[in-house]
């Protein structure tokens, strides 16, 4: 039986993004993929950020090209890596990353 521990408390502050972002789960048609990286999952989404869960370390200052689909459309979007943070460390060593991206150009 592995066990996990969150490694951060959440943030309890006020919301400081200049747009809102959704939950995933309001936008279930939506999915996202690292071009040419480990697979991930949409935490959040807004125009012009996003927030991905995954099992690779993606450092603070980096960029990726995430492609997202919904249906039969696709978009191709550039973001900087702006936070990456450890929220699962299981005790068998695998860990889960939550990564914050800033978008270059806008969601449509």
């Amino acid at each position: 039986m592995t066990s996990s521990a969150r490694s951060t408390p959440a943030y309890d502050g006020p919301d400081r993004r200049s747009v809102p972002r959704l939950p995933a789960a309001a936008v279930p048609h939506l999915s996202a993929h690292v071009v040419g990286g480990a697979p991930v999952r949409l935490v959040d989404i807004s125009k012009r950020g996003a927030r991905l869960e995954g099992s690779v370390r993606m450092p603070p200052g980096s960029t990726l090209t995430i492609r997202f689909l919904a249906g039969g459309e696709a978009q191709i979007l550039t973001g900087a890596v702006v936070r990456d943070t450890v929220v699962v460390l299981e005790t068998s060593g695998e860990v889960t990353y939550h990564t914050a991206l800033a978008f270059m150009d806008e969601l449509t």
